[in-house]
């Protein structure tokens, strides 16, 4: 119910604040067509991504009685860890059209699932709740703006389908990370569950050379 309060609070200040969009001419649909393999290999970056970000939740009632939290606090903790990591996520989603500004995307890409993926393994060794909350923070900072920057680049060469199937596989992730934590949580340790996140996140790294555009844009301000 307080969601719902939340969400219609939203919807009231963008019908307040935000003006409608100028209309525009769409370009021909023949030259905005990306190729099937271009989408493709962006939309498994964003799976994989997704999944980073999404796996969590999922499996911290299990998590953090091992690093320390009794069972009467777990949904406490748990449910500050999980707001904290969308806080840090926030931020970082905000951070992408700066970011994109200053570096090059095809630099920008490979470090955010890389940055992710050493973060996630190195929840492997995290003894207690706080080492893993801020690497859970570091690790949600790295992986936030990697959506938005695969979208901004292909919105420059694709249309409204292309983002339309971004967001499907971004969607998928969500539903992919919990299913393959919970899955691997249930045939060993944590730590299973963070080295093959990562793995993934690192196995899908060259994929991203197929995001297109080779120059920064000018600027993504305003």
């Amino acid at each position: 119910m307080l969601g719902a309060l939340l969400l219609t609070g939203c919807a009231a200040l963008v019908q307040w604040r935000v003006a409608p969009g100028a209309e525009h001419t769409p370009a021909p649909v023949g030259r905005r067509r990306l190729p099937v393999r271009t989408v493709a290999l962006a939309a498994a970056g964003v799976v994989v991504g997704a999944a980073h970000e999404a796996f969590l939740a999922a499996v911290l009632p299990n998590i953090l009685p091992t690093l320390g939290v009794r069972p009467t606090s777990v949904v406490e903790v748990g449910g500050l860890l999980v707001f904290l990591s969308g806080a840090a996520a926030a931020l970082g989603g905000l951070a992408a059209p700066r970011l994109l500004e200053e570096i090059p995307h095809r630099r920008l890409l490979p470090l955010f699932l890389v940055g992710s993926s050493v973060g996630l393994i190195a929840f492997s060794v995290a003894g207690s709740v706080w080492v893993y909350t801020a690497l859970r923070l570091l690790q949600a900072l790295c992986i936030a703006p990697l959506f938005p920057v695969v979208v901004i680049r292909m919105a420059r060469h694709g249309g409204g389908e292309t983002i339309g199937l971004l967001n499907a596989a971004r969607s998928g992730g969500n539903f992919l990370g919990p299913v393959v934590a919970t899955s691997l949580l249930a045939s060993g340790a944590p730590a299973l569950v963070y080295i093959g996140l990562g793995l993934m996140g690192l196995a899908v790294v060259p994929l991203l050379e197929g995001v297109p555009g080779h120059h920064r844009p000018h600027s993504l301000k305003g």
